[in-house]
């Protein structure tokens, strides 16, 4: 007989599992097709960064589709986040930037697959890219508590802000790491 507990465990890992997999379908479709156009228009112009944005996107696509679980340690999300990045900060030219100050302490964390990368997304989506400046720029900050040592990991944006607003219904980047624990 099969408690209570282990169905209601056995629950939380498949809505893990299927979060997980929503998270992945979310990330290549759009992505990918703008990442190809921007390499498209980089073929004849510029065949060495076209070359350089292809390495990026295969190793992206790779991590993403590999099963491994559903924790990672923070380093490995670290290094997919700047492969991550610098397709944007190519797509974006001269007005995205991105800064990162994860402190070794923490580099060993372990933390949900992917869960950074929505909350980057929109940072550059609804934030970073609508400066009127043209000169955007994400952080993406891990460090330890003092007071408990618990790991924080911070993503922020010099856009122009939150309105006051709840998050829209639909919202995907940030309810997908806004979860119950």
């Amino acid at each position: 007989v099969e408690s209570a507990g282990a169905r209601a465990l056995e629950a939380q890992q498949l809505r893990s599992e299927a979060e997980l997999a929503h998270l992945r379908a979310h990330l290549e479709p759009h992505f990918l097709l703008n990442t190809l156009n921007a390499i498209a228009g980089l073929v004849t112009e510029e065949p060495r960064e076209a070359r350089r944005l292809l390495v990026c996107l295969g190793d992206l696509l790779r991590d993403a589709v590999q099963e491994r679980g559903e924790l990672q340690r923070l380093d490995k999300q670290s290094a997919w986040l700047r492969r991550y990045a610098q397709i944007l900060e190519a797509r974006h030219h001269g007005v995205l930037s991105f800064r990162w100050d994860v402190a070794t302490d923490v580099q060993q964390a372990m933390l949900p697959r992917m869960l950074l990368q929505p909350l980057v997304e929109n940072a550059v989506k609804h934030g970073a890219l609508r400066r009127g400046d043209g000169a955007g720029e994400v952080v993406v900050r891990a460090s330890r508590r003092e007071a408990d040592g618990a790991l924080v990991c911070v993503v922020e944006d010099n856009g122009p802000g939150m309105p006051a607003a709840d998050v829209r219904a639909g919202a995907f980047g940030v309810q997908a790491v806004r979860r119950p624990a």
